[in-house]
């Protein structure tokens, strides 16, 4: 088995860019406790790279976990709030991809469910956190 890459609290306060986003931490610690374990589960990670494997962004991976936990919902929701914790999960994912051996690719690509169509309003509203950001970030894994 390999060397287990948990992602913390302490990885935020480590990433100059992450450290930023520490207060959404200290204001939402039970959805942020929420993302910190679908991150770090095991088959998570394989839906982190699975997506990242058939041509996806990362985030799509995972981001049905993460828009149906309701502590995060919760957040999601709560107007401003909720945008600057979006913004934290997607340095949260940036950090995980890091941690398992991937690095950022230097473009940026439609999200997942949005190739039809660049109008929010016709994305699905089950995407809270795509909805918001018809890019994101595609990712290479290092040769070791």
């Amino acid at each position: 088995m390999g060397i287990l890459r948990e992602l913390s609290a302490e990885d935020f306060d480590r990433d100059p860019h992450a450290a930023k986003y520490r207060g959404e931490i200290d204001a939402h610690p039970e959805a942020f406790n929420r993302l910190f374990a679908l991150l770090n589960d095991y088959d998570n990670k394989h839906h982190l790279t699975g997506a990242e494997i058939y041509g996806f962004p990362a985030l799509s991976g995972v981001v049905r976990f993460i828009e149906t936990d309701p502590a995060i919902v919760r957040v999601l929701e709560a107007g401003q709030d909720g945008c600057r914790f979006r913004q934290a999960v997607k340095v949260a994912i940036r950090l995980k991809m890091e941690k398992i051996g991937w690095t950022k690719r230097e473009r940026k690509a439609l999200s997942m469910g949005l190739a039809t169509s660049l109008r929010p309003s016709a994305i699905s509203r089950s995407h809270r956190l795509i909805r918001k950001s018809i890019k994101s970030e595609h990712w290479q894994l290092l040769k070791l």
